[in-house]
């Protein structure tokens, strides 16, 4: 029997790397709003300004960022599925009615895109950084991207592989490897 492995994008990753995050970063705001009106005595009228410029600058600092990366990662990952066949040593990566297989002889190389946190081992701050994105390429230098939503694996089943390191961890369109 075949040790054969699928990953897709599912309700779990979504939930670690989207939902999550926004409830995390929305319960965050509403405790400091509450924790600003409570102890700086705050009124709604005479510090409105204040509140709004916060709010905005924590938006475009923070919730845009993650909104941005959460998009383009599902909109890379919808409709991907990626299987690994263990004892045949296979890969094999789909995306709506294109496939392509692959053997591990084939692989060139595989890197793990990473935040500046994540590489670092530091805790992220900016509620973003938790993403990544697994970069194939084969030896016939076609590039594969495969998002954390489908993905999410802390090694690429036990070959070396490279971190590198991105601010902005989003994969690129997937032009090279939906040409395949």
């Amino acid at each position: 029997m075949a040790n054969v492995k699928e990953f897709k994008m599912g309700y779990e990753q979504l939930k670690e790397y989207i939902y999550m995050p926004l409830i995390k970063f929305f319960a965050s705001i509403l405790l400091g709003l509450i924790a600003a009106f409570l102890f700086l005595q705050l009124t709604i009228d005479k510090d409105f300004l204040l509140v709004t410029l916060t709010l905005a600058l924590v938006f475009l600092k923070r919730l845009l960022p993650l909104l941005i990366i959460a998009i383009q990662h599902k909109r890379i990952s919808s409709g991907v599925s990626f299987s690994v066949n263990k004892d045949l040593g296979t890969f094999q990566y789909s995306r709506e009615a294109e496939r392509l297989w692959f053997d591990v002889d084939q692989i060139k190389k595989v890197i793990k895109v990473v935040s500046p946190s994540k590489y670092d081992n530091r805790i992220d701050l900016l509620g973003f950084g938790h993403f990544f994105y697994w970069k194939i390429i084969l030896k016939d230098d076609k590039t594969i991207n495969i998002s954390c939503l489908v993905l999410d694996i802390e090694n690429f089943f036990g070959m070396y592989l490279e971190q590198e390191k991105k601010f902005f961890v989003f994969p690129t369109n997937q032009s090279q490897a939906s040409r395949l």
